[in-house]
């Protein structure tokens, strides 16, 4: 069985969480965000075909992508990024 609407609805549960939290904490200035990556270079990944042409991005990310946006958020500079 495939587990792509099970990958799906967790990851919407997540993006929803985020939002709850940033309405819910912002009276105390405190932002929430979530990072929902696509395909990304691992030792799993590295040995699979994906087929980009349906992606807005054509590639596969990176460590490195995943690692840039992570710092970005939780710098003090995106305190008005929220939700």
């Amino acid at each position: 069985m495939r587990s792509g609407k099970t990958y799906a609805a967790s990851k919407g549960a997540i993006m929803a969480l985020s939002n709850w939290v940033a309405r819910e904490f912002e009276e105390h200035e405190i932002t929430s965000n979530c990072v929902a990556t696509g395909v990304t270079e691992t030792a799993i990944t590295k040995k699979m075909k994906y087929d980009l042409t349906q992606k807005i991005i054509k590639r596969i990310g990176t460590p490195k992508d995943i690692e840039d946006v992570n710092c970005y958020f939780a710098s003090p500079t995106t305190s008005y990024t929220t939700g």
